[in-house]
């Protein structure tokens, strides 16, 4: 932990990737495995390590393995820009999102990028 601690990582990040190496270790997550398992089984490994949630798990779905169909719905960057680009009043909750996000299989990955760039873009009138 301390070797850890001392390159520059918070105690929680080293406390995380201790429990994953052991988690790897003891065969409960495969990592080299995970490009061939499908998501559900992915998220369903990786929240297993302390401090690897669902949004973390989406994360690697999409940017580490290159998934097209990953719908991050507890993701506020998602909610809000979905909100945005739809002219919506309030951001949507998790649960509508999910059920907003069913018409865009199997390519929900692509329109989640495009929810996080409506954040960061003007929309005219």
């Amino acid at each position: 932990m301390e070797q850890l601690r001392s390159v520059g990582l918070s105690g929680s990040k080293a406390t995380s990737i201790l429990d994953l190496a052991e988690k790897v270790d003891a065969g409960l997550v495969e990592l080299d495995r995970m490009n061939r398992l499908p998501d559900e089984v992915v998220v369903r490994e990786l929240i297993l390590v302390r401090g690897i949630g669902e949004w973390t798990a989406h994360m690697f779905l999409m940017f580490q393995l290159g998934r097209l169909d990953v719908w991050p719905t507890g993701d506020y960057g998602v909610r809000n820009g979905f909100a945005k680009m739809y002219g919506l009043p309030e951001m949507p909750s998790p649960k509508v999102l999910q059920a907003e996000g069913d018409r865009f299989q199997p390519y929900r990955s692509l329109v989640a990028w495009w929810c996080w760039r409506a954040v960061d873009t003007v929309i005219p009138e």
